[in-house]
C-alpha cells in the first residue's frame, strides 16, 4: 500500500506541474496575441500616411536629381562648346527631338 501512495503523489505532482505550465503558457499566449493585435492596429492606422509620405519624398528626390542633371548638362554643353571653339572645331548641332 505504500508504493501506491508514492505513485499517486508523483502522479499528482506531475499533474500539478503540467497544469501550472498550461496556465502559464495560456496566459503568455493571450498576452502575446493582445500585444500583436495592438501593434498591428497602430501600424495599419499609419501605413497609408507613411506610404504617401514615402511617395512624396521619392518624387521630391527625383525632382532634385533632374534639376541637378539639367544644370550639369548645361555646364557640360558650355564647356564642350568652349573647348571646340578654342580648338577651332565647328560645332555640329545635334538633332533636337
Amino acid at each position: 500500500m505504500g508504493e501506491k501512495d508514492v505513485d499517486s503523489k508523483y502522479l499528482v505532482l506531475w499533474l500539478c506541474v503540467f497544469l501550472t505550465a498550461g496556465i502559464i503558457f495560456t496566459g503568455w499566449f493571450v498576452s502575446l496575441r493582445h500585444s500583436f493585435k495592438a501593434t498591428n492596429e497602430e501600424m495599419n492606422a499609419s501605413v497609408q500616411k507613411s506610404f504617401e509620405q514615402a511617395q512624396n519624398d521619392v518624387n521630391a528626390s527625383f525632382g532634385e536629381m533632374q534639376k541637378i542633371l539639367d544644370e550639369q548638362g548645361e555646364a557640360i554643353d558650355l564647356e564642350t562648346a568652349a573647348n571646340q571653339k578654342s580648338a577651332g572645331i565647328e560645332s555640329v548641332a545635334a538633332p533636337q527631338e
